[in-house]
């Protein structure tokens, strides 16, 4: 009866240690896809910092032709004004 108890014993802890193991196994896999789908994220975030930096250099390019349009513009405009006064 002793004997029972004890493979029953035995038994009992072998099953704790693999459901012990499995809960560590499962922690492990879930930091694992977290890591990847961390270094996903930051990867993503490198790749929108660029397109952020390129955006902005495309804008004040773009303001920058504006206003030397708009100063050619008014150039313009003084020129325009000066020949019908002098017509």
């Amino acid at each position: 009866m002793l004997q029972v108890y004890l493979r029953k014993q035995r038994m009992m802890q072998n099953l704790k240690w693999v459901l012990e193991k499995q809960k560590q196994d499962f922690k492990v896999d879930n930091l694992k896809m977290q890591l990847t789908s961390n270094s996903t994220l930051w990867e993503q975030l490198a790749e929108a910092e660029k397109r952020e930096k390129i955006l902005k250099q495309e804008l004040e390019n773009s303001q920058r032709t504006i206003t030397t349009h708009e100063k050619i513009i008014e150039h313009l405009k003084d020129q325009i004004k000066s020949t019908s006064r002098d017509n």
